[in-house]
């Protein structure tokens, strides 16, 4: 048997001196080789249920051998020109992945009623014996874009969700932190252009991306003989179809994460202007984080402050504000460095700094210090993170 070790080995063979010059770009290059999230996906959903999608379409995709997902109105399936349950069991058991949908537009929901439509639509598929795992956006009214709100109502039954319409046409696998507002590109009748689609096709390609095409009614919206091409053109590229569920197994898609943004644009926020030296100082400014959690794996930390005056400062982030704690070093979970400019974009993704597991003391409040190495006056600048949850609180 060939062991994960055994293949680690045999790529390090393959990989000159030459190529590689630190232990980053080893990582870097395995991990390129070691990741199938790393190769181009298309996939194409069928949005709504229709019957139309059991009776045409089905046939179609199989005889092209491509699996499909199903976003579901569970209080439409049945009706007139809609999908039975038995036929969608029928689907989630060839392969095709079944999604909640809704035809209510969320954004004009209450907090319960809110809840009881997201929830309510994971329970009604469920009860049928289908797993559900995704939830795809309604495009109904003039405000169907989901607002944070209804992202976190949406988070807490589902992995992932797919928007309805984005103006960029396909998904880049290397930032998945959008996961809960996937782009997508609608094909109908009326924008239908095969250049184009082989085009999104081919930067799927060349940028190791994740193209999403959803359709609607057929015959109505698209027209059998325009699907056909749509599914041709797919095959011809050999790039791999799939549903959003092997997505998510084979990369980050689905893992809880946790974000956070300290802004001050044009520094009248005095959040960034004050001296804080760790050794003398106990924070009072902190990042506040979405969701609230405590325990969560920092991987990603981007920072800029433009000081009015030139000078330099070192950053750190604390996961408390206890002053004993910040002065044997206890809380500190990130240290910058010493010298670090103003008017400079400043990215740690993991090269040592990052990484770490981080337990906030105070749900939601990632703590900093900036220690300047003088009076900066007031300064604009902005401290984004992003990290994944890793535990219940």
């Amino acid at each position: 048997m060939v062991t994960l070790a055994d293949l680690k080995e045999a790529l390090k063979a393959l990989i000159t001196p030459a190529d590689v010059t630190s232990p980053v770009e080893m990582r870097e290059a395995l991990r390129e080789e070691l990741l199938p999230s790393r190769s181009p996906k298309v996939s194409i959903s069928f949005d709504d249920g229709l019957a139309s999608h059991y009776t045409i379409v089905k046939p179609l995709m199989d005889a092209r051998f491509l699996k499909g997902i199903s976003p579901v109105i569970p209080g439409s399936v049945g009706g007139a020109g809609y999908m039975t349950w038995a036929q969608i069991r029928a689907l989630s058991a060839d392969g095709w992945e079944i999604s909640g949908h809704s035809g209510l537009d969320l954004t004009t929901l209450s907090d319960a009623d809110l809840e009881i439509a997201v929830r309510g639509t994971k329970t009604d598929i469920e009860d049928q014996s289908i797993s559900v795992e995704t939830w795809v956006w309604s495009a109904v009214g003039v405000a169907g874009s989901p607002t944070q709100r209804e992202i976190n109502a949406v988070r807490r039954y589902y992995k992932a969700a797919r928007h309805w319409y984005i103006d960029e046409n396909y998904q880049a696998l290397n930032d998945l932190y959008a996961s809960y507002t996937l782009k997508a590109n609608h094909v109908s009748d009326l924008n239908f252009n095969l250049a184009n689609i082989n085009t999104l096709l081919e930067k799927a390609k060349h940028m190791h991306a994740w193209v999403i095409f959803y359709v609607h009614g057929i015959p109505t919206e698209l027209s059998v003989a325009n699907l056909t091409i749509l599914l041709d053109a797919i095959v011809a590229s050999n790039i791999p179809c799939v549903t959003f569920r092997e997505v998510a197994q084979a990369t980050e898609l689905g893992k809880k994460f946790v974000t956070g943004t300290a802004l001050d644009k044009d520094g009248s926020g005095n959040i960034f202007k004050d001296d804080q030296p760790i050794a003398t100082t106990t924070p009072t400014h902190y990042i506040t984080l979405d969701p609230q959690c405590k325990k969560f794996m920092l991987n990603d930390v981007k920072y800029r402050f433009e000081a009015a005056a030139v000078e330099t400062f070192q950053l750190y982030l604390l996961e408390d504000a206890d002053a004993t704690a910040i002065l044997r070093r206890r809380d500190v979970i990130y240290n910058s460095g010493t010298g670090k400019t103003g008017s400079t974009d400043y990215h740690d993704t993991p090269d040592g700094r990052v990484p770490v597991l981080v337990k906030l003391v105070t749900a939601g409040r990632l703590y900093y210090l900036l220690d300047w190495s003088g009076a900066p006056g007031n300064t604009p600048g902005y401290i984004v993170v992003r990290g994944e949850i890793v535990g219940e609180d």
